[in-house]
């Protein structure tokens, strides 16, 4: 018979009392319902299923182990079995669908246990099977920071066809975590379902990432023959040890220097198996995302994906002169008039009737003007100079009052939202590096002050930046206000300090964008003052960061922290779904590299430069942009692997790439 075979390896304890599992398994529909380490003191389920009484959403055919198949163009799911046995160290259980018998063998024992599943065509004529998935429902989601520390995951998903994997990282970043290695089959992609449903309370739709699909290449099985599925599963420390782990199980680790390349250029690859180590040198010939076939052992094969861009000077230019020729409203009648407006790149024009605030004149849309200032400080153009004194009288007559509040629109009639007011302080100090024009220095002073009179020192902004502030205030002469501002920072850094890992809640519980900013914060402030504290306190919330990014040998995933709600409110489908890459990544990028200048430790400036470069996906090489790219196969059911036809907020990335690069002396 010809059989393709995919395990899940598991070591169940719990109800059993054996090995290093605890496994619960359902006695209704034989579904796994309870993951957990024996050795985890914070004795965290790594899965969600729908025996708990929260999540609300999730539902009984949608647990651990079960799934959906299309057979000649019908769909099925399986999750009431014919038969179900559960004894000490093994279950099994046998489903049926049209003309297709599931037969799901799990047995467990020491280190690792193992999930089969045999497909067999129990019709008289060939079937053919797509819509292939099965339900890996894990605890990804964000009730408040200190449930996330010690029990929810970010789960990295890999769907690289014969050697593909989950690697689920407990969010406080320390072990032992939950790994996933295919060892027979193949995983093309995965899906997520049950997003944008409220589950009530903490669980609101940002706040979830969803039940997670993994889905298996399309196939056809003739009559009377079977297709075998086959992972295993197993606890490890860190990504070292998951990856050494998952070689001896036959896994090949796919690895590139980087993942954005310019074109002529090649890029460098590492092949890694438990046996050896190959070298592949791949020429960049053509622009644009690219995916990489690699061919292994009998007629298997993985994949690493990655970008050929002109080069990175180029494509920022051709930006900013987008952005200053596309999106500024020219309208001398418009109250938005200067604005930097978002832009549709479907109808080729400036929103002009935005629908939510989220879509306005102000906030995040400030990066263009940060942008832009950033830019003409290595660059001349009298065009876009012009643009950008335009742009930032804009802000200050209309996106502020004349002490200093900030709104998100011209008609000043916007929520007040801490986030905007280091987004202005941020055009007011790059302009002032621009220009060495003293009352953009003001501008960014009282802005800054404004900020911490309406929120205090308790809010976990994006985009402050003590080191290059005190420095120009330093520089003027402006000691008193250098003081001040000083004073404030030490104030905001203490508080960081204080809470740890255990971040208040803000527009959404918990996410990477609260970690990565107090982190690059804590480290600016370290050097400015070289007291330890500041750089220690960095350094106890460093793993929570290094928890949101993976590890895959793809573009669009390699050290990029997981987002999954940005498509909907920032974008024109208004889709949930993992966000990769998202421009918020990058603040990982700047606490990185900031972390690197603190301790010279370059693993974190690589780390650093590698977001950074990813971010490119989200610019196209004609100055385009886009603010998501969805890359779930599907959400929900609804067509995934796009870019979003908003050009919004994602020039916050070229922002800190220039901030980095500027730093390093590289731009």
């Amino acid at each position: 018979m010809k059989y393709i075979v995919l395990v899940i390896t598991q070591a169940f304890l719990g109800i059993l009392g054996y090995g290093q599992f605890s496994i619960h398994v359902d006695s209704t529909s034989g579904a796994i319902t309870n993951i957990s380490s024996a050795r985890d003191k914070n004795n965290m389920n790594w899965i969600m299923s729908s025996r708990d009484s929260i999540p609300t959403w999730q539902q009984p055919y949608e647990d651990w182990g079960l799934g959906k198949v299309t057979v000649n163009g019908q769909k099925y799911s399986w999750a009431d079995p014919k038969s179900l046995s559960i004894h000490k160290t093994s279950s099994n259980a046998v489903y049926e669908v049209q003309g297709l018998r599931i037969k799901v063998e799990r047995n467990w024992s020491g280190t690792l246990a193992n999930e089969t599943y045999t497909f067999t065509n129990t019709s008289k004529n060939a079937i053919n099977v797509s819509e292939f998935g099965i339900y890996t429902p894990y605890n990804d989601n964000y009730p408040d920071a200190k449930t996330c520390a010690t029990n929810r995951c970010n789960t990295h998903i890999w769907p690289g066809m014969n050697s593909s994997y989950v690697n689920a990282v407990r969010m406080d970043g320390i072990g032992p975590h939950l790994g996933l290695v295919l060892t027979q089959g193949a995983l093309k992609s995965y899906s997520i379902e049950n997003r944008g449903k409220d589950g009530g309370g903490a669980y609101s739709s940002s706040n979830v990432r969803g039940t997670i699909v993994l889905n298996i290449a399309d196939t056809t099985i003739p009559a009377g023959e079977e297709y075998v599925l086959q992972w295993k599963l197993f606890w490890h420390n860190d990504w070292n040890d998951f990856f050494a782990k998952a070689r001896s199980l036959g896994f090949q680790q796919v690895e590139a220097s980087k993942y954005v390349v310019n074109l002529g250029d090649t890029l460098v690859a590492t092949v890694s198996s438990d046996k050896e180590q190959k070298v592949l040198k791949i020429p960049a010939e053509t622009p644009g995302e690219q995916t990489f076939t690699i061919p292994y052992g009998k007629g298997m094969s993985t994949w690493l994906n990655y970008l050929v861009i002109s080069k990175p000077e180029d494509l920022i230019s051709k930006r900013v002169h987008f952005i200053v020729s596309r999106q500024q409203m020219n309208d001398v009648n418009d109250k938005r008039y200067g604005a930097y407006m978002v832009y549709d790149n479907e109808t080729n024009e400036i929103l002009l009737n935005a629908e939510s605030a989220d879509h306005d004149e102000g906030a995040e849309r400030l990066a263009m003007g940060a942008v832009v200032a950033k830019w003409l400080q290595t660059h001349q153009d009298s065009a876009v100079y012009n643009s950008l004194m335009k742009y930032t009288q804009f802000v200050r007559q209309r996106l502020q009052t004349p002490d200093y509040k900030v709104f998100s629109n011209a008609t000043k009639t916007s929520r007040h939202r801490g986030y905007n007011y280091p987004f202005v302080a941020a055009l007011y100090l790059e302009t002032y590096q621009l220009t060495g024009n003293r009352s953009y220095l003001m501008d960014y002073y009282g802005t800054l002050r404004r900020f911490y009179k309406e929120f205090g020192h308790e809010f976990y902004a994006l985009c402050i930046e003590p080191r290059r502030g005190l420095n120009a205030l330093l520089k003027e002469g402006l000691k008193a206000e250098y003081d001040t501002l000083l004073n404030d920072f030490k104030l905001m850094g203490d508080h960081n300090i204080a809470n740890g890992i255990f971040y208040p809640k803000h527009e959404v519980n918990y996410e990477q964008s609260i970690v990565g900013p107090s982190v690059a914060f804590l480290c600016e402030l370290y050097l400015v003052t070289r007291d330890e504290k500041y750089l220690h306190g960095a350094e106890a919330q460093m793993p929570s960061l290094e928890a949101f990014g993976g590890k895959q040998p793809d573009v669009h995933l390699n050290e990029i922290g997981i987002r999954h709600w940005d498509g909907y409110w920032f974008g024109k489908r208004e889709m949930w779904g993992d966000v990769m890459p998202h421009y918020w990544s990058t603040t990982s990028a700047d606490a990185f590299f900031l972390y690197y200048e603190c301790t010279g430790k370059k693993r974190y400036r690589e780390m650093a430069l590698k977001i950074l470069d990813n971010n490119f996906l989200n610019f196209k090489e004609d100055g385009r942009a886009s603010c998501a790219y969805i890359y779930p196969a599907t959400v929900d059911g609804i067509q995934g692997k796009f870019y979003d036809p908003y050009a919004n907020d994602q020039d916050w990335a070229l922002y800190f790439y220039l901030k980095v690069h500027s730093a390093s002396g590289n731009f």
